[in-house]
């Protein structure tokens, strides 16, 4: 069986097969869960290995709320979202969560093995344009249809390259349709939004978006208050359940929806998701670039030094590449464990 093929028959365990109405459960319930599953009879060696690991690192998800995983003597810590039961109603969030949870180790770690195994390949394809006000290669872009704008929440400079990159799109292609979708603004629906009300948490985002749309770009909110979820206890504190694991695929999952929306009444167009950096960095699951279709997506972050030691490609270089300017692979091969085709790097 291909690689490919074994890591989608893992998932489908987690997702599909395993039920999702179990009572109280807990992270150690789910690891239990796992392990029975992969000692049934006809269970390929993969899935066997994974829940293994699991099982492993049980205990460190129990004791604290930052999993500390060593792999090839690179040290990677990672907060958790893990769930405890607050009332039976919840039980089944709560172990969707769980299992998404598991699948990001899973596929973070696969992806850290990748990357050590072809160490040389890979920092040799990294490429750094050293820049005061770092400014993305808009022609590197090429005929990428879903380009993904990723940024450091409040974070002005990216915002004010936000509006230089759409900009220099629409001088360079003036005939075409582009379409802004962002989180920071409510559901429009399958159309624009009307206007930019002062006050809220993304004020400063708003000269922007009125600043675009006066060149003809459409704007497009994404974020839709039903899909927040509940509130849950997370290590003695409340959390929304947007901040948990399944919370942000059920974000994804509309957010997602909406895009192919707007994609079927306008297949040429030229579309910008503008959202955090984690909702569509590629080693991320669900992230949103695979459920818009990955092949025509071209992900660009945009963050600051300080946060780099959130991303995974930078805790595995050991922060080598952390200086302001412009980062990318030569190689789009590497993009999958990478997390992103370039990235803005801001001082």
């Amino acid at each position: 069986m291909l690689k490919g093929e074994k890591m989608k028959h893992c998932l489908l365990f987690f997702f599909c097969i395993l039920p999702f109405s179990l009572c109280a459960q807990t992270w150690q319930k789910a690891v239990q869960t796992v392990t029975r599953q992969a000692k049934r009879p006809g269970v390929y060696a993969g899935f066997k290995s994974d829940a293994a690991r699991l099982k492993t690192l049980q205990q460190a998800f129990q004791k604290t709320d930052i999993l500390n995983t060593w792999l090839d003597g690179v040290y990677a810590p990672e907060n958790v979202y893990t769930i405890r039961e607050t009332n039976k109603a919840l039980d089944a969030w709560a172990a969707r969560s769980n299992r998404l949870l598991a699948a990001q180790r899973i596929v973070q770690e696969r992806n850290l093995r990748r990357l050590e195994e072809h160490k040389k390949e890979v920092l040799a394809s990294m490429a750094l344009v050293e820049q005061k006000s770092p400014s993305l290669y808009v022609p590197r872009m090429g005929d990428k249809q879903n380009i993904f704008l990723g940024e450091d929440y409040h974070l002005v400079s990216a915002i004010k390259q936000v509006q230089v990159i759409i900009k220099d799109f629409r001088q360079r292609y003036p005939d075409k349709k582009i379409v802004l979708f962002t989180q920071f603004l409510p559901d429009s629906g399958l159309t624009p939004a009307e206007s930019f009300p002062s006050g809220g948490n993304y004020e400063e985002y708003f000269p922007a978006f009125a600043s675009l749309k006066a060149r003809g770009v459409d704007i497009v909110g994404l974020e839709e208050p039903g899909t927040q979820g509940h509130w849950y206890e997370k290590n003695g504190f409340l959390v929304r359940g947007a901040d948990t694991a399944y919370g942000r695929y059920v974000r994804h999952m509309h957010w997602a929806k909406r895009i192919k929306a707007w994609r079927e009444k306008y297949p040429q167009a030229i579309f910008f998701i503008y959202t955090g950096a984690e909702h569509c960095s590629y080693n991320m699951p669900h992230a949103l670039p695979q459920m818009v279709g990955g092949e025509s997506s071209y992900v660009a972050l945009l963050q600051s030094r300080v946060s780099l030691k959130k991303n995974l490609f930078h805790r595995w270089s050991k922060f080598q590449f952390a200086k302001p300017g412009v980062l990318y692979t030569r190689d789009k091969k590497w993009s999958q464990a990478i997390g992103f085709d370039e990235q803005l790097i801001f001082p």
